[in-house]
């Protein structure tokens, strides 16, 4: 599964001089008015220690509970050497066409699509993800405006694939490929976009979709974090 190609970007010297940007060569960068760009600066460079910290910002999320299913999406392209078992794992594509949101996917690879439905088990008291936390589930943790990893518990897949226990979706997936796409030269995947979720209209989506829900939840605890930093000073400085 691939997503629809990006805008290509372009990446510009620039130096900041007299209160404004410029080219690295000289002169102003020629961009159109109202154009979004992503700066990349070296920590040491920020002077504002409170907006350091605050783009430095952790968090976790947790974005799906114990119990919940996933869809690992698999391309079969030799029915005969899979176990009449392993096949009654799959939901063959035409069974489940109707439910995946297709505007966010685009491009299936070539063979035939088969969806394999997995659990989200229950925690390991010996592996303790995140927060203390008791119960199972997905989390994932970010940094700043970056998603820094992906957490879980158990990932329950049936007995027939592997008799070993996995407790991260590259795990899983790699597991679940090395069975049902032996073809394949190499057996990891994008897990954002090689696994679906369910959404409350019974639709699958890509985790990718959550991943930037998640994203975007942590930009807004940002700005607030600035915006009450920059309250603070506006008051300090009026008394």
């Amino acid at each position: 599964m691939r997503r629809k190609p990006s805008e290509k970007n372009l990446r510009v010297a620039m130096h900041f001089v007299d209160g404004k940007w410029e080219m690295a060569t000289g002169g102003h960068v020629p961009v159109a008015e109202g154009t979004k760009a992503e700066m990349i600066v070296p920590q040491k460079a920020i002077l504002d220690e409170k907006f350091l910290d605050s783009m430095r910002m952790s968090d976790s999320f947790q974005i799906l509970q114990e119990g919940a299913t996933l869809y690992a999406y698999v391309v079969i392209k030799e029915h005969d050497k899979l176990s009449d078992k392993l096949i009654s794992h799959l939901i063959r594509w035409p069974e489940v066409q109707k439910r995946v949101a297709l505007n966010f996917l685009d491009n299936w690879s070539s063979g035939e699509l088969c969806l394999l439905p997995v659990t989200i088990g229950a925690q390991d008291p010996k592996k303790q993800i995140l927060n203390g936390t008791n119960s199972g589930g997905l989390w994932m943790r970010t940094k700043g405006r970056d998603v820094a990893g992906l957490f879980t518990s158990e990932i329950v897949l049936p007995h027939q694939i592997t008799s070993r226990k996995a407790f991260s979706l590259n795990t899983a997936f790699t597991r679940i490929s090395e069975v049902y796409e032996p073809w394949r030269e190499s057996h990891t995947g994008n897990i954002y976009e090689r696994f679906l979720y369910e959404e409350e209209d019974k639709k699958l989506y890509p985790l990718e979709l959550l991943r930037d829900q998640a994203l975007a939840n942590q930009e807004q605890r940002i700005a607030f974090s600035l915006w009450k930093t920059f309250l603070a000073r506006t008051s300090s400085s009026a008394r």
